[in-house]
């Protein structure tokens, strides 16, 4: 069983080096993570979500822990140029039908990815992690 991104992103938050933090994108690679990632640091990326805290429902977490890494596919429908004919409280709603389909710990790291605020990761670390991934 794949570890929860949150989960990965915690251990990332609480390594204090720059090789831990390699070590842990490295042992957790998978194609919907780095895309996550790509969103998250790609400064040309721009989320067309309010910031801030979303209004919904979280759910129990049962049978959630793997759901983000097929949630990730939607997230081009909350970002400029991404579906521009998507009105913007259809973009909305499926962004918060997504918090409630992951798990809880997910659903809050979805939130600071919106933000643009990624916690315990750098630019420079994903780029040694995974060379020649982040190519903006």
């Amino acid at each position: 069983m794949k570890k929860m991104m949150a989960e990965i992103f915690d251990e990332l938050t609480a390594a204090k080096t720059k090789k831990a933090k390699v070590k842990i994108l490295q042992q957790n690679d998978d194609p919907n993570l780095r895309e996550f990632i790509a969103f998250g640091l790609n400064p040309h990326i721009r989320f067309l979500l309010p910031e801030g805290p979303a209004p919904f429902t979280p759910n129990d977490g049962i049978n959630a822990e793997e759901a983000m890494y097929s949630e990730v596919r939607k997230l081009y429908l909350f970002v400029d140029g991404g579906k521009p004919d998507l009105k913007q409280v259809k973009r909305e709603t499926i962004f918060l039908d997504m918090l409630e389909i992951v798990h809880p710990k997910d659903a809050a790291l979805l939130q600071l990815l919106k933000d643009k605020k990624l916690p315990g990761i750098t630019e420079a670390s994903v780029r040694e992690a995974y060379p020649g991934f982040l190519t903006y």
